[in-house]
């Protein structure tokens, strides 16, 4: 925590007068000088008394010095340095530096072992729906098998990845699970899910709890050739794109208007996590509803 106007004010006060006090202190250490001459006939027993003292008072000369160091004024001067040069990076990979995210622990998992999971997990989600696909409704068109695919990878994405940073949005830095370490990993892009964002919190949400389970619902409504299943699909689509194009606003405007940053410098996390990963919930429900609306005269 930095400190106040009032707590500079006292320390500069305090350090102030930390020279004389040490002069003090090495004229005592010293029995030449105006201590000694001051007490005369009563040296000896002033010599004594040092001998025995002399211990404690260079104790206390290095202890002094030492504190004044670590505050950042030097013993010659009663000036404080300004606070941003006594302050030091928080130990943590997000973006800004000075990010405080409460209890952060670091990943155990390598970034290639949470990437290798998280694609394996994908193609197992895809897989399965597939082969569940075959078997029930073996004549299904192409695009509605395509669609069902999909349905079924978002409502996992939603409702299991995103509702599990709901859940533990107050833990989530020192979270050290598959999922935690997933979402820190992914925070190196936005660091908003580190620090209980409230936006970023309400959207998610949203997506995970509304989006997510309607996402199954019309997976399911596909296959049972509902049809209600279209103007489902499009709320959920436009919901999908509409939230995708808030996240994005809100971070890129942050940073135009006050120069904050939520992602590393590296292109990666930029281009990578950020943009490229949440770029299909907004080219697919764009690119999707046209081709199903054709059929549709009621769309």
């Amino acid at each position: 925590m930095e400190p106040s106007q009032g707590d500079e004010f006292m320390l500069v006060s305090t350090t102030a007068r930390i020279p004389a006090f040490l002069r003090f202190i090495g004229a005592i250490k010293d029995p030449g000088g105006v201590v000694e001459s001051f007490l005369g006939p009563r040296k000896q027993f002033y010599l004594a008394l040092k001998s025995c003292c002399q211990p404690i008072l260079i104790l206390a000369h290095s202890q002094i010095l030492n504190c004044v160091d670590t505050t950042g004024t030097h013993p010659d001067s009663p000036t404080l340095f300004p606070a941003s040069s006594m302050a030091t990076a928080l130990d943590h990979p997000f973006y800004p530096p000075d990010l405080d995210p409460i209890g952060y622990a670091a990943n155990t998992m390598s970034i290639i072992a949470l990437l290798g999971t998280f694609a394996v997990a994908v193609a197992g989600v895809i897989g399965f729906s597939s082969a569940v696909l075959k078997a029930a409704k073996p004549n299904i068109s192409q695009i509605d098998k395509i669609l069902v695919g999909w349905f079924v990878f978002s409502g996992c994405i939603h409702f299991i990845l995103e509702g599990y940073f709901v859940y533990n949005h107050k833990t989530m830095p020192r979270r050290l699970d598959l999922l935690g370490q997933m979402w820190k990993e992914y925070a190196k892009a936005d660091s908003r899910y580190m620090t209980m964002e409230p936006f970023v919190l309400c959207m998610e949400t949203i997506t995970a709890f509304a989006w997510g389970p309607l996402c199954y619902t019309i997976a399911w409504m596909i296959v049972s050739e509902s049809p209600h299943r279209h103007p489902i699909q499009i709320i959920v689509s436009m919901g999908q794109f509409y939230g995708d194009i808030l996240y994005y606003a809100t971070s890129i405007m942050e940073e135009m208007y006050h120069g904050r940053s939520y992602a590393r410098p590296e292109t990666v996390y930029y281009w990578g996590y950020f943009i490229f990963l949440n770029a299909f919930w907004i080219v697919i429900p764009v690119c999707k509803e046209p081709i199903l609306a054709k059929p549709m005269a009621f769309i």
